[in-house]
């Protein structure tokens, strides 16, 4: 399979769990945003350009299934996923962690910024206390999840699909079978 076809799937399988599963999974009467997280991983794997394409893509997936202003889901997820590929390869370092606060910043403000831009469009209703609530369970199941689902869109560009966790370099002791002799930690010299 191409990596189209590939994002496709992984694309139409969020919409699909986000209609028929998640409404069912809620935390505080607020529904995790499955589109949303596989806009933010695309961006955080593949840069700004993938994050911006595979964030259109979604957002006018959702905006068909949605009520309010038609577009409002694609500009706001395009966007989220092209400056948080931005940032990720500006701003942050390559740690395996770096993606956690990432996805959660993009997640929260992508919440702030399609109820504001609704409130724009006559839905005013958008910017109540309930919209904090919102971004902060957004935010939350976005650094969760974020992990796993950087993984699924590796598998779209052809990596395989699995877990991979953070090696350390495994150090040996001065009490290792058959050396007598240590390494140096700072040169990696035999002594």
């Amino acid at each position: 399979m191409t990596t189209t076809v590939r994002t496709g799937v992984v694309l139409v399988t969020a919409l699909l769990l986000q209609v028929a599963v998640v409404p069912w999974l809620t935390i505080a009467g607020v529904q995790v945003d499955l589109l949303l997280l596989v806009t933010l991983a695309a961006g955080l794997s593949g840069g700004p350009e993938r994050g911006a394409r595979v964030g259109f893509v979604a957002g006018i997936l959702w905006d068909l299934v949605v009520v309010g202003p038609f577009g409002l889901s694609a500009l706001t997820y395009c966007l989220a996923g092209y400056f948080v590929g931005s940032a990720q390869r500006s701003v942050v370092g390559p740690t395996w962690w770096a993606p956690i606060p990432g996805a959660a910043l993009a997640g929260a403000g992508s919440v702030f910024f399609y109820a504001t831009v609704g409130a724009v469009f006559g839905y005013e209703e958008w910017l109540d206390g309930q919209t904090l609530v919102i971004a902060g369970v957004v935010a939350l199941s976005a650094a969760v999840l974020v992990l796993p689902a950087i993984r699924i869109l590796a598998w779209t560009e052809g990596e395989p699909l699995g877990l991979r966790f953070p090696s350390r370099p495994h150090r040996r002791g001065s009490f290792a079978p058959g050396r007598g002799r240590r390494r140096s930690l700072t040169t990696g010299f035999r002594r």
